[in-house]
């Protein structure tokens, strides 16, 4: 097989793996009638981010001699860290709403936490999209 097929088939193999270990833990770990807005929330979001992290490792791996080419690897570079960085916040809010949903039970601070957290995201890896274009067109 390719090397750049194998690495498409293994980043997507990986990131499936580890999206249904995280649900079936989710889950199984769980109470059926503890679960309310907030797990559920928790859930999707952690999957999303997972799915995030898993589409730029396809990117990554898959494409590594285009991205050469084109001059993308800066850009890459550091889109690799905003989503490192988005991962993080995510795990902390996560954890933080786990705990805090113990001594006060809230609905929309949660959301309002992941939305604004995905907005930040997307406007910051836009940002960095806009500034290398302008930079370095890239060439």
């Amino acid at each position: 097989m390719e090397k750049r097929k194998s690495g498409l088939v293994a980043s997507i193999v990986i990131t499936a793996i580890v999206m249904g270990l995280t649900a079936f833990l989710f889950l199984y770990l769980s109470n059926p009638e503890s679960r309310g807005i907030n797990f559920y929330v928790a859930l999707g979001y952690l999957l999303f981010i997972e799915l995030i992290t898993g589409i730029y490792l396809m990117l990554i791996y898959t494409s590594g001699s285009e991205l050469r080419t084109k001059g993308m690897w800066d850009y890459f570079f550091i889109l690799g860290l905003i989503i490192f960085s988005y991962a993080v916040v995510g795990l902390i809010t996560i954890i933080a709403f786990a705990i805090f949903n113990l001594i006060v039970t809230t609905k929309k601070i949660l959301i309002t936490a992941v939305v604004v957290e995905t907005g930040l995201f997307i406007i910051i890896g836009a940002l960095a999209y806009f500034l290398k274009a302008r930079s370095s067109s890239f060439e």
